[in-house]
């Protein structure tokens, strides 16, 4: 996931992950800069396949502050 952090951004960014294994939310402080480069966050390793259905759904649904996105990355696990 990869975004800017500010001091006016949420600190509680809900993150849905539909993956092969079923539905989680994992929250994001987009106030903190994300590790890699600081524009990058992982959200951890998912099963995603072509014959169940798949989503990341970014929400600002109870959050505190600005939401902001600028890209999400999918990369093969070898």
């Amino acid at each position: 996931l990869a975004y800017t952090a500010q001091s006016n951004r949420a600190s509680n960014v809900p993150v849905e992950i539909h993956d092969a294994d079923g539905a989680r939310t994992i929250r994001v402080n987009q106030r903190k800069a994300p590790p890699i480069d600081k524009i990058f966050l992982s959200l951890g390793t998912f099963s995603f396949r072509a014959d169940k259905p798949a989503a990341v759904v970014i929400t600002t649904e109870g959050t505190d502050g600005h939401v902001i996105v600028d890209g999400v990355q999918f990369l093969p696990v070898q």
